[in-house]
């Protein structure tokens, strides 16, 4: 299977641009054999390697490495600028092996924020961890969850991150060695770290159990430091409450006085902390005011109906924000809270009414369908909601109320006949984010309604399609604005190798 498998790599050459193989029985033997056939390929063109869940020890990672990074430059050549990502999580590599990794790193030197690294799970302490903190300038991404990191380990990755500006994301998640001091030790680090480290765009630390105080810190300081460009915090499992709810309606809702250009926290996972509705309620007061919040995960909690009220309340407040576009910040227009994951908490009819009526909020507003204020909310999951048949037919009619109001806005740009303040507005939307606004989707939740979801699927292909083909040209002096159908060039067909199982 390896020798077929190498083979298969050869053949793909150039255009190989993923090789998934998690999940598999692949041991040394293996693995060796795999990088004598990537060694071969053009340097940099792998952008993706997945051998999770796997049988390799510390030969066949490091041959690996070897050559996936390449521990030495070509003739003449240099390190590539190309991010790639590489997953050994949940291999035996103990700390010789994450030693053998980072010498192979460490021996690139000009590679700098090149590699997306993860290593959850593969036996790793401080030992190991030291020698990848004297390779952090080469890493975009260091996941190093589930490992049996002390504090005083966690400490020296923080601090280092401070002198590793293209570090973009950070993963100490589930740190398997942490007693109660150890978790506050944890705890202070991360505050420095987030508040000094340059580059620092996502933090998962999630599952360490830091207590609300310490969390409360920690979203203070993100919120207070001048120079935090943090995107996307996890605090999922880290048993926050009152003072760190306090702590992000506070900081939300300053970012939208401060009536910026919509940077901020965009991704925030609170899933697992047994929030009650006084929370949650607090919580919705700073999306109210947020122009940054897109995601907001709350599953696995005490949520009831009164929690989920509250919750559409200040989604509906998020969404028009017609204070924020007349103050000539719309170069930054936000998407409001776009997915929203309830799942498994104790919401009723009433609070998944609340939410659907958020949902269609923007159905009738003129100046969503201009892209002047955001659709908000499009996937909602409620899995194990207690939702009887009245209120499930009035989330079916949410589904289609939105995917008739995504069908209309493809019909409208498919005319070309835009004003200038639509395509500013929808210029700025672009920017944002990669993908078109979107119908409804309602998760965990058997709705009887396929025309609908079908509709909406539709209207959103079409939607996407226009959005990735259509030029936007800048505005001239004369305020004129030509829309040219321009036909996009076909990329080189790229091959993805998924070997899972």
């Amino acid at each position: 299977a390896a020798a077929l498998l190498a083979t298969l790599v050869l053949n793909c050459g150039a255009l190989l641009r993923s090789l998934a193989l998690r999940k598999n029985s692949i041991s040394n033997v293996g693995a060796k054999s795999l990088a004598d056939a990537l060694a071969l390929l053009p340097s940099g063109s792998l952008a993706l390697l997945d051998l999770s869940h796997n049988r390799l020890t510390v030969d066949g990672a490091e041959a690996l490495v070897k050559a996936y990074v390449g521990g030495e430059l070509q003739p003449g050549g240099q390190a590539t600028r190309l991010t790639r990502l590489l997953d050994l999580s949940w291999n035996e590599l103990g700390d010789v092996g994450v030693e053998r990794v980072s010498e192979c790193l460490g021996s690139c030197p000009d590679a700098a924020g090149a590699l997306r690294l993860r290593l959850r799970g593969v036996g790793c302490g401080d030992r190991g961890l030291t020698a990848l903190t004297k390779c952090i300038k080469s890493l975009a991404e260091l996941d190093i969850s589930g490992n049996l990191i002390t504090a005083s380990g966690a400490a020296a990755l923080c601090h280092a991150a401070e002198d590793a500006p293209d570090l973009t994301t950070l993963g100490v998640s589930s740190l398997a060695s942490l007693d109660r001091q150890g978790r506050e030790d944890v705890a202070s680090a991360l505050v420095w770290g987030a508040w000094r480290a340059p580059g620092l765009r996502q933090l998962d630390c999630s599952g360490n159990w830091l207590g609300d105080e310490w969390c409360a810190e920690l979203v203070g300081a993100l919120f207070e430091s001048k120079t935090s460009v943090l995107e996307s915090l996890c605090l999922g499992e880290s048993g926050v409450a009152d003072a760190t709810m306090a702590a992000l309606a506070l900081g939300l809702a300053r970012q939208g006085g401060c009536l910026g250009d919509g940077t901020g926290i965009r991704v925030l996972d609170l899933a697992g902390n047994a929030l009650n509705d006084a929370c949650v309620a607090a919580l919705s007061r700073g999306i109210a005011r947020s122009v940054a919040l897109e995601q907001l995960g709350l599953a696995w909690n005490r949520i009831t109906c009164v929690g989920a009220c509250a919750l559409a309340e200040g989604l509906v407040l998020q969404r028009p924000w017609e204070a924020w576009m007349e103050s000539g910040c719309n170069a930054g227009i936000g998407t409001g809270v776009v997915d929203l994951d309830l799942g498994w908490n104790n919401i009723a009819d009433k609070g998944a009414e609340a939410l659907a009526m958020a949902a269609m909020e923007c159905v009738s507003d003129v100046r969503a369908r201009e892209f002047k204020v955001p659709w908000c909310l499009e996937r909602l999951n409620l899995a194990g909601a207690h939702v009887g048949p009245r209120v499930l037919g009035l989330l079916e009619a949410a589904v289609g109320a939105r995917a008739a109001m995504a069908d209309a806005v493809a019909n409208e740009l498919s005319q070309e006949s835009e004003s200038v303040a639509t395509v500013a507005a929808l210029r700025a939307l672009r920017a944002r984010r990669t993908g078109a606004p979107a119908g409804l989707q309602v998760l965990g939740v058997r709705l009887s309604d396929g025309t609908a979801a079908t509709m909406q699927s539709a209207a959103h292909s079409r939607l996407q399609v226009i959005w990735e083909n259509r030029e936007i040209p800048e505005h001239k002096e004369s305020k004129e604005v030509i829309w040219e159908n321009r036909e996009v060039p076909k990329l080189e067909e790229c091959k993805e190798v998924i070997w899972e199982n």
